[in-house]
């Protein structure tokens, strides 16, 4: 086998390889967009009604825990009867 057909060959080669790796990240980047696009539908959403009041009852929890906390700490300081 000459020289050449055996630089050819291998460009051959070379360049299958390519196709299949440029094919198989085709595949990739359109798994990512489809996943992507999944992603910003879910941020498009609107809050449903227990998202709300799972918000509100954080927000209520984490004021009573603020007003005991301030209540235990004045009592122990003595501020308070």
């Amino acid at each position: 086998m000459s020289e050449f057909a055996e630089l050819k060959s291998d460009l051959k080669t070379l360049r299958q390889e390519l196709g299949s790796g440029l094919s198989a990240l085709d595949a990739r980047i359109g798994g990512l967009d489809t996943r992507l696009i999944r992603v910003e539908a879910k941020l498009d959403e609107k809050p449903g009604t227990a998202t709300i009041y799972q918000a509100a009852l954080t927000i209520f929890a984490g004021i009573f825990a603020a007003v005991v906390g301030t209540v235990v700490i004045l009592k122990n300081l003595g501020a308070m009867p």
